[in-house]
This record gives C-alpha cells, sequence and structure tokens, in this order.
C-alpha cells in the first residue's frame, strides 16, 4: 500500500490487519468504546488537536492518532521522531508501526504502542519528579543530526538565536486578524524589537519534544516517557527549556524553582551560554502565547467554530480570559523593563 508506511518494527500480521482497522475508524470515528472483528477500541478523550483510540487485539494495545492534514505534517512528524529515538536505544517513547499519509482526505494516521503508567495534570512536585522529567528531556536532546539517519525536520517552534525567535513572533502576529485586540501585541513586539540580545555561537542541534504539557508524559517507576510528539524536531536546546518554563500547565511555579532548573540544566549541559540563552528566549515565549491566547480570544468573541478534530475542553471559554491576562501581566513584567 503505497499510501501506508510501515515500520521496520511492524511486523507482516500487523501489516494486514492495522489497515483495515485504521479504515474503519476513519470511516466510524466511534465517540463509545465497542469491540469491532478482533479489535476493541476505546476513545480517548483530553486532546484538543487530534483523534486518539486506544485499540486492543490479543491482549496487545495500540494507540491510534488521526491527526489534521497542515503544514507540520503532524503524524509524519511523530512518526519519524519515534523513530529516531528507537534506532538510537532510547527506551523514552511508543514504537511507532504506522503512518498513513495520503490515505484520508484532509487527515494522516499514525499507529504506535500503548503506553501503561501513571499521566498526571500537574507539573513536578518534588526535587525528585523534577530531575526524572529534565532526565527525559536530556536523553531526548542526546539525539543530533550527526547520530541518526532517520529523517527529522526542524521543530515547530524553531530558533537558533533569539532575533529568529523574535521575527517569527512578528510574523505570527502580523497574521492576526485586524480587528483583533493588536495594542498589547504590538507593544510587547516593540519593546523586544530594541533589546539587544546577547550575542553567541550557533548552538548544536537536538531534538525537542516541543510540548511539555505534563500530560504528555508517562510516569514509570523506571523514568519517565513521553507521548504526543506532533511538534517535535531539531532545535536549540535552550528553546527548550524555555518553552517548558512558560507552558500554561507550568504557571504556577515559583521563579526560584526555575532558577533552581536552570542551574541544574547548564551543569548537566556543560555550556557557558546555556544560562544567557534561555533567560533570553524565555520572554519571547510568554509572547508567544500572549499572541496565541490573543487569536483564542478573538475567536471567542465572534464564535468562530474549532477547527482541529477534538472538540474544545469544556471549560475553554470559562478559563480562556484568564490565561490571556496571566500571560500578558507575565510578558509585560519580563518584556517591559
Amino acid at each position: 500500500m503505497t499510501d501506508m508506511q510501515f515500520s521496520k518494527f511492524c511486523t507482516a500480521q500487523q501489516k494486514r490487519y492495522f489497515p483495515p482497522l485504521l479504515d474503519y475508524l476513519h470511516r466510524a470515528q466511534p465517540d463509545e468504546p465497542q469491540q469491532w472483528q478482533d479489535w476493541f477500541i476505546a476513545p480517548i478523550w483530553g486532546g484538543q488537536n487530534n483523534l486518539l483510540y486506544q485499540t486492543r487485539r490479543d491482549e496487545t494495545a495500540f494507540a491510534v492518532k488521526f491527526t489534521r492534514l497542515d503544514e507540520r505534517r503532524r503524524a509524519s512528524r511523530e512518526f519519524h521522531t519515534l523513530w529516531a529515538l528507537q534506532e538510537a536505544g532510547l527506551v523514552l517513547a511508543p514504537v511507532p508501526f504506522v503512518l498513513a499519509e495520503g490515505r484520508y482526505h484532509g487527515r494522516q494516521a499514525v499507529i504506535q504502542s500503548w503506553l501503561d503508567g501513571m499521566v498526571d495534570p500537574l507539573p513536578p512536585q518534588s526535587p525528585a519528579e523534577w530531575e526524572s522529567l529534565l532526565d527525559h528531556i536530556l536523553a531526548v536532546q542526546s539525539v543530533k543530526p550527526s547520530n541518526t539517519a532517520v529523517p527529522l525536520s526542524p521543530a515547530t517552534l524553531f530558533a537558533s538565536h533569539p532575533h529568529e525567535l523574535l521575527a517569527y513572533l512578528q510574523q505570527r502576529a502580523a497574521a492576526l486578524p485586524p480587528d483583533a485586540l493588536m495594542e498589547p501585541v504590538t507593544t510587547l513586539l516593540a519593546h523586544l524589537g530594541k533589546r539587544p540580545f546577547p550575542d553567541h555561537p550557533a548552538p548544536q542541534l537536538v531534538l525537542l519534544h516541543c510540548d511539555p504539557n505534563p500530560r504528555n508524559f508517562v510516569r514509570q517507576p523506571s523514568g519517565w516517557l513521553a507521548v504526543d510528539w506532533e511538534n517535535s524536531g531539531w532545535g536549540d536546546p535552550a528553546l527548550e527549556i524555555a518553552d517548558l518554563m512558560a507552558h500554561a500547565a507550568y504557571m504556577d511555579v515559583p521563579t526560584a524553582t526555575w532558577e533552581w532548573v536552570i542551574g541544574l540544566v547548564a551543569e548537566r549541559w556543560r555550556d557557558d551560554t546555556a544560562v544567557a540563552r534561555i533567560w533570553a528566549y524565555y520572554p519571547l515565549i510568554l509572547t508567544f502565547w500572549v499572541v496565541i491566547f490573543t487569536q483564542s480570544m478573538y475567536e471567542l468573541a465572534h464564535n468562530i467554530p474549532n477547527a482541529r478534530l477534538a472538540p474544545r475542553s469544556p471549560d475553554w471559554a470559562e478559563t480562556l480570559p484568564g490565561k490571556y491576562n496571566h500571560y500578558l501581566a507575565l510578558a509585560d513584567m519580563w518584556v517591559i523593563e
């Protein structure tokens, strides 16, 4: 089947029974647990971008994900990143089996192994948990263009210098609707444009997960694993830490904790410019979230339908203004000095 790619981890039997499963799920889109042929299928709710199913056959569980087909090529990005991690001998993520790119109009699909373990919506609550998270992040970053033959793209949020990220933010802001609330974004970008970002040598690119939501980490006794790699790719490791610090799920983490985390990371990297790069990226990432939530506030005010495959969370409209105001206040504090 030319519209499906099977990884080397996929058995001959799986190559026969995975395509009919994908065809059925694409056609039926079940919203309740059910039995279909030899498969038990259960939809998994909670994500906001994709249709996700846990499927079981012969006591073996798989994750099946349908993603939007857009410029990110989400399922393809995830499939190849998972392959690169397996090739590197890193047990940090699911095993990829199938990628379907051109088979379903407007969608991609990927099948991978199902990871069992604890998932917690809260960020790490102890030094040991923070070290488990950092162990995972730094192990992923051990994959570099020089030590993998798997073709990977730049991460969806990519920059090798703060000026590159600023240019990206200016482009994103220019694409906002003309009647969106632009004054806060314009002010932040104007101040960032005047900031003398430190010069540093071009960083060595490494593999980034590029989505630090705590719900993406499966906490097993042997270490933390991660799912949802559709934004992953090459990037500056300092940007990954700044992205972690600015993520909405970590908004209640105090600055003192971040200073400790950064110190621990810099010690592990043995990179003299790491701390400066992280703090240089941080206000830019905060501004990135202001841009994102400005778009979302516009969609809320104008009742614009959800364009994602999965429905918005039930409390989306209720919690959105608080998130917008939080990021605007934080960005003002770090950008407007």
